[in-house]
């Protein structure tokens, strides 16, 4: 979440922007978004996460867009989200590197990149802080650090 509570301390290692993917395969939705050059998203059904900053980001896109978004599916996971995209029931906002990582990723195709409207997640470590101390953690937290230096 953009504000986190006061007891978490937190320390980015990476940023993985959000897209909207759709299938690959010839189905209703990719016929869809091959008939027009302009994408009338109200008139396309979603996958979408069933609660989270994933769903508030999507719902933030809607908005700032003025879609009417169809809902097809409620899902806990990105990873559902990618399969069922796969099998044509939809299309879904994922975050990147969920992507990157599905072996679902060469039947998908990415339809359009949200980042320009709405922000992807922040990748890094969280720990409260009051175990901070913890000699293992704080190698960790010390590491995490570091990396987040090197990118920079």
């Amino acid at each position: 979440p953009l504000k986190l509570p006061g007891q978490i301390a937190f320390t980015s290692v990476g940023y993985s922007p959000l897209v909207l993917i759709a299938p690959k395969i010839t189905c209703p939705i990719s016929e869809k978004l091959s008939a027009s050059e302009q994408i009338d998203w109200s008139d396309l059904e979603f996958i979408v996460a069933e609660q989270g900053l994933s769903r508030q980001r999507l719902e933030q896109w809607w908005r700032k867009k003025n879609i009417h978004g169809r809902i097809y599916a409620q899902v806990a996971g990105h990873e559902a989200m990618v399969s069922m995209v796969s099998l044509g029931l939809g299309i879904a906002m994922v975050p990147k590197i969920v992507l990157d990582n599905s072996p679902l990723k060469d039947k998908v195709q990415i339809v359009s990149d949200a980042e320009q409207t709405v922000a992807g997640f922040e990748i890094g470590l969280a720990v409260l802080n009051k175990e901070r101390h913890d000699p293992a953690l704080n190698a960790i937290w010390s590491i995490a650090q570091s990396l987040t230096q090197q990118a920079i």
